[in-house]
Parts: structure tokens; C-alpha cells; sequence
């Protein structure tokens, strides 16, 4: 069962602080990540080094910095792993609200043009299994299409806490267009909810959309 979408309940806006969990940077290839950072940053390289846009690489690259802005403005704090050993888990940060205890967050990006299938849960599980992360760390799987009935499913029924995220291509606003969770992560996520939010930014291509929506993680009052 998932908690997931739109309230008309008063809510407030979620305070967040920043923190990043030490032990997360411990594998990190820091060779690799020290040419970027942030999205600017890989653009910038990549234009300096003339990298194929096409390239797995770039894609890859390019959507799992998409995804860590996208998710920064839900107020999830996230860094990008990169490199042979990050098992699977691209993006890993924290998320804390109020006055609760930070929570621990990874996150494994798709950035393929099919929609998410089952298998990308299993996976994900998988990658959780391997870290021997517990109960409390909430695990995201981020896509640029939406996942299909199956993967929802199975997301749905995991043992584990885990949220689907639909976030769009840099190219199409980078959007957050839906965030659900399991009943799993219930406990972590208790008291927030979606709602939908307009906002005034520019796109990609510099274009001026000033009645743009996407979501937003708020606290019920």
C-alpha cells in the first residue's frame, strides 16, 4: 500500500538539515569524481572534453545529477557515488526533518528509455542486501518514465523501505512529477506528504515557464 499523493490537509513547508552520513564517502573512486561535482560541472566537463553525448556514460552521468537536484528541492540531501564500487547505489545523502533524526538515503537511477521493470527492485534489494544497510535507510529508485503496474507491485510488498521516483530529463525540466512509497518505509516518511507545487524556473533550453509543476515533500501540521 502506498502513502503517497495530494492533501488537501494543512500542511508547512519541511525544514531540513543538512547532513552526509561519513561512512558513505569511505568507497567513493575519488580520481573519477573530483572532474565534477554537480550537474554545472559535468556540462562543463563535458564540453571541455568534447564527451559523447551519446556515450552510456554521459547519459548515466547526466540523469543522476538531473535526479540530485530534482530530489535536493524535495529536501533530500545527495552526493554522487560514481566509480566500479558503488554496487549499484548512484546517489546516497541524507534526508532530516524538523526536529527527527536524519535518515540515511540511497538512490539508483535509470536513465534508460523503457520504463522501469520489477527487476530494477529486485536489484535494488539486492544492492541494500549487499551494504547490510537496516531498517532505517530509505532506498529510492529514480526513472525518467514512469514504472509499470508489476514494479509498483513489487515495490509495494518489499521488505525493505522503498520509493519510486519519477523524475524527467534534464531536456524536459527535470521534473518531479511522483514520489511514492511502500508501506515498508511508512515509519520514516510518517507525517509527510506529496502535494503539488507551481514554480517559476527556467528549462534547459532557457526556456521561460513560469507555471511549472512538479511535487513537493511537505510536513502535515
Amino acid at each position: 500500500m502506498f502513502r503517497s499523493s495530494l492533501s488537501s490537509m494543512l500542511y508547512r513547508p519541511i525544514i531540513v538539515k543538512r547532513y552526509f552520513l561519513t561512512s558513505f564517502s569511505q568507497s567513493r573512486n575519488t580520481s573519477s569524481l573530483s572532474r565534477h561535482s554537480n550537474l554545472t560541472s559535468f556540462l562543463e566537463y563535458a564540453e571541455q572534453t568534447k564527451l559523447d553525448s551519446k556515450s552510456t556514460y554521459y547519459i548515466g552521468t547526466l540523469y543522476e545529477y538531473t535526479v540530485l537536484d530534482a530530489l535536493g528541492r524535495l529536501g533530500i540531501d545527495l552526493k554522487r557515488q560514481g566509480g566500479t564500487g558503488d554496487k549499484g547505489i548512484d546517489l546516497r545523502g541524507c534526508i532530516s526533518i524538523a526536529n527527527r533524526p536524519a535518515v540515511p538515503v540511497v538512490v539508483q537511477c535509470k536513465a534508460e528509455k523503457k520504463k522501469p521493470s520489477p527487476r530494477y527492485v529486485r536489484e535494488l534489494e539486492g544492492s541494500l542486501s549487499s551494504y547490510d544497510y537496516n531498517s532505517e535507510v530509505l532506498a529510492i529508485l529514480a526513472a525518467k518514465l514512469p514504472a509499470t503496474d508489476l514494479t509498483l507491485r513489487a515495490l509495494s510488498i518489499s521488505e525493505r523501505p522503498m520509493a519510486f521516483c519519477l523524475v524527467a530529463a534534464l531536456n524536459e525540466g527535470a521534473l518531479v512529477k511522483q514520489f511514492v512509497w511502500n508501506k515498508s518505509a511508512s515509519s520514516i516518511m510518517r507525517g509527510l506528504r506529496v502535494v503539488p507545487f507551481l514554480s517559476h524556473r527556467f528549462t534547459a533550453n532557457d526556456a521561460d515557464e513560469p507555471f511549472i509543476r512538479e511535487i513537493r515533500l511537505v510536513e502535515i501540521q
